[in-house]
């Protein structure tokens, strides 16, 4: 098996793929260091925990829409920016098959 480059986004060269918790976990850790934020002020900013906060940035925990709205807004991105790099691995999900299957895709 080949290992991941640096730079590389996960799930290539062979590893299982990411899961949306770690990709929005590590969308978010990387544009809450780009400004400089730590997780105390972050907290304090969308009222949630540090803890809270350490295990959503490491893909532990869930966040729900309430969650990455205020995330959203205090990191001064919008929502679809924690899904921008996550690529599931390849299989079309249910909803993406039916359309398909009834022509609206």
């Amino acid at each position: 098996m080949t290992s991941r480059q640096d730079g590389d986004p996960p799930g290539s060269s062979g590893e299982p793929p990411e899961s949306i918790d770690s990709a929005i976990g590590r969308r978010l850790k990387s544009r809450r260091e780009e400004l400089g934020l730590d997780l105390r002020v972050m907290a304090a900013e969308t009222s949630l925990c540090i803890h809270d906060l350490s295990e959503i940035e490491s893909g532990a925990q869930r966040a729900g829409a309430a969650i990455l709205t205020a995330l959203a807004i205090v990191l001064d991105v919008p929502i679809s920016y924690f899904f921008v790099e996550y690529k599931p691995d390849g299989q079309r999900g249910a909803a993406q098959t039916n359309l398909a299957n009834r022509g609206e895709t």
